[in-house]
């Protein structure tokens, strides 16, 4: 009767220490899931920014052709892409693109194309 009482402490302790393994495993999946959605929604949002600044890009292109060379905001179906000029002579242009929560902004040198 001793030996049976003593397998179940052990059973019983090793229940307890299986079962700590696997909270900790399950949290650590748990994390790593977390942070590979986050990392997933980030890279969408840089994509549609980076879209919105190779519009821009175009938009500035065929201003620059056009010999119209306008500041504002285009509207897009994924955002707003502005075009400021540094001046009138020169080629240099500032696109900034932005989405709701986020924005993103470069400065190109436009040439036109031939």
């Amino acid at each position: 009767m001793k030996r049976l009482t003593r397998s179940r402490g052990v059973a019983m302790v090793m229940a307890l220490a299986l079962l700590g393994i696997v909270a900790v495993v399950l949290g650590a999946v748990a994390v790593r899931t977390n942070l590979e959605m986050q990392r997933t929604f980030s890279t969408a949002d840089d994509a549609q920014a980076t879209q919105l600044l190779v519009a821009g890009a175009q938009a500035a292109r065929a201003q620059s052709a056009s010999g119209q060379r306008v500041d504002g905001a285009i509207a897009t179906p994924l955002g707003e892409v502005k075009l400021t000029w540094a001046s009138a002579g020169a080629g240099k242009c500032t696109i900034d693109a932005r989405l709701p929560h986020l924005a993103r902004s470069i400065d190109v040198d436009v040439v036109a194309a031939p």
